[in-house]
């Protein structure tokens, strides 16, 4: 007989902020058991798919109503939080969270918005974006983000090659005008420029540089730290 195919409720939870939002609620999987066995408490079941592992999203009711809080687990976990490395979905998850960009994609839209930039002006022969920076960004670490660290993060791209490396072929160079101004330099003109900055991270150059061993941008301690500046930030962090 052959066994029964393993499956996951995909469970939708809406938590509002509304003074009369629902009671936090925990989400009971009993995990790798027939679909027909899988057992729900106190949530709407949308759908059944069919995956290798289940996936527990859990709202802990000890928390008292503080929603700060969103515990989840998933099959498999980013080696690191290096933002070069955000090309990998598992990486791509921290760091989003982790890290700022000059321009972003809101959620569920594919129009990117300013982020850390106020402003992108194009050169008239497309070699050229002039990008002016907001002046009240600070690092998780409280040091101001400059113009500096956005000249670093693109040295440390094309220093190390690898990950979102791939898709900024034709970036050669960042030039700090002031301390909220920089210029990115392309060797020919790029139209696909702006779609792809969201993937450029911009990495606290301070805390990188502090961090080097023997000349590898950081590479090795990011593989259990962060140098971000994103709306979320790394306490603590066991493979």
């Amino acid at each position: 007989m052959k066994p029964k195919a393993l499956g996951v409720l995909s469970i939708c939870i809406s938590l509002s902020l509304l003074a009369t939002a629902c009671q936090p609620q925990v989400v009971e999987v009993i995990k790798e058991v027939p679909v027909e066995s899988v057992v729900v408490k106190e949530v709407e079941v949308e759908k059944i798919v069919e995956v290798e592992k289940i996936v527990e999203v859990v709202v802990p009711a000890e928390s008292g109503g503080d929603k700060s809080t969103f515990v989840f687990s998933w099959e498999g976990y980013a080696a690191g939080f290096d933002p070069l490395q955000a090309n990998d979905s598992y990486y791509d998850i921290a760091v989003l969270n982790l890290y700022s960009a000059l321009v972003q994609y809101p959620g569920g839209s594919t129009v990117w918005e300013y982020d850390l930039a106020t402003s992108i002006e194009v050169s008239d022969d497309g070699l050229a974006y002039t990008v002016k920076l907001r002046d009240d960004v600070l690092f998780h670490d409280g040091t101001g983000l400059t113009s500096e660290d956005v000249k670093y993060t693109v040295d440390r791209l094309l220093a190390l090659g690898t990950g979102v490396a791939g898709a900024f072929g034709a970036l050669t160079a960042a030039e700090v005008v002031d301390d909220y101004t920089v210029n990115l330099v392309v060797s020919e003109p790029f139209p696909a420029m702006m779609n792809f900055l969201p993937r450029l991270y911009i990495a606290n150059a301070d805390l990188l540089k502090a961090k080097e061993v023997d000349g590898d941008w950081g590479e090795q301690w990011l593989s259990e730290n962060e140098a971000g500046s994103g709306p979320y930030m790394l306490t603590s962090f066991q493979p």
